[in-house]
């Protein structure tokens, strides 16, 4: 897929403006579905992550068992990336293309899953969102205005990194070999690479630099999505014409253990030459 010309569809009187966002970014998040339901009946991340974990556990059990594997430490590495990724590709798409950070808090946030436990469709159940005072829908009660690009920036940063805490905490919990400093790079890894893969289908490549500067690097420890160190991020072209923007991964999914399967085309357990083939490779075909 290529860049894309993002259009707002028109939108009733009573539809909230954070609609007509997440519709136009619909094609550049192929992977999943985002629908405001402030009434959903499904379970919030916050009651998949309460106590010890009961909810989410239960949806990585299910992802090994999918997998034909006892090896719990290739769900933590899976879930790590699956659950980051998933909601970063929306909170960036909206952020880049509006300047739009969506409510994220962990108790207005369901999934429905896959039946091999990967979460899937996203339903928010809050309208609200995040915005400078020159949105188009400032006067809206569903916007709350800051000041600047750097206060809304640190408001995009601290909706994922409360997005991502619940997860990580239950992850380490099972006490999988994977240690703590592991999964929260893999889970860190993903939203850049989210990132990446909004930024290339906006045709903003050229301002990304910037974009990783002053998401994963700025604020010091007051960012929860800090990278001490960056993983680095090439551009390879595409079938389709666009060129594609692609993180070199310091952490790996461990589906290599997986029977049958080998090594993922950006995994870091091969040669570089190979890695960089690969990655040219599945960027060709995929981006």
């Amino acid at each position: 897929m290529g860049t894309q010309q993002l259009v707002v569809p028109e939108q009733g009187l009573d539809t909230p403006p954070l609609a007509g966002t997440l519709a136009a970014i619909a094609l550049i998040t192929p992977y999943n579905r985002v629908t405001i339901d402030p009434t959903s009946a499904l379970p919030t991340l916050a009651d998949l992550c309460a106590g010890d974990g009961a909810g989410l556990n239960e949806q990585l059990e299910i992802l090994k068992a999918y997998h034909e594997t006892d090896d719990g430490d290739i769900a933590v590495a899976l879930g790590a990336m699956a659950f980051p990724w998933l909601v970063a590709s929306v909170a960036f798409a909206s952020y880049l293309s509006a300047r739009r950070v969506p409510d994220l808090s962990p108790a207005l946030i369901s999934y429905t899953f896959a039946d091999y436990g990967y979460p899937l469709d996203i339903t928010l159940r809050s309208p609200r969102f995040t915005a400078l005072p020159d949105d188009p829908a400032a006067d809206h009660p569903d916007a709350t205005l800051v000041a600047d690009e750097a206060a809304l920036l640190a408001v995009l940063r601290g909706e994922l990194g409360g997005y991502i805490k619940g997860p990580l905490r239950v992850m380490r919990a099972r006490r999988a070999r994977v240690g703590m400093g592991t999964i929260r790079r893999t889970a860190l890894e993903a939203c850049l690479s989210a990132l990446c893969s909004a930024a290339a289908k906006l045709d903003r490549l050229a301002q990304l630099p910037a974009d990783v500067e002053a998401i994963f690097r700025m604020g010091g420890a007051d960012n929860p999505l800090l990278l001490r160190s960056l993983p680095v991020i090439r551009e390879y072209p595409t079938g389709s014409g666009g060129p594609a923007a692609s993180v070199e991964l310091s952490t790996c999914c461990l589906r290599f253990r997986l029977p049958g399967r080998g090594t993922c085309p950006g995994c870091p357990n091969q040669p570089p030459e190979d890695r960089a083939r690969r990655m040219a490779e599945a960027a060709m075909l995929y981006g």
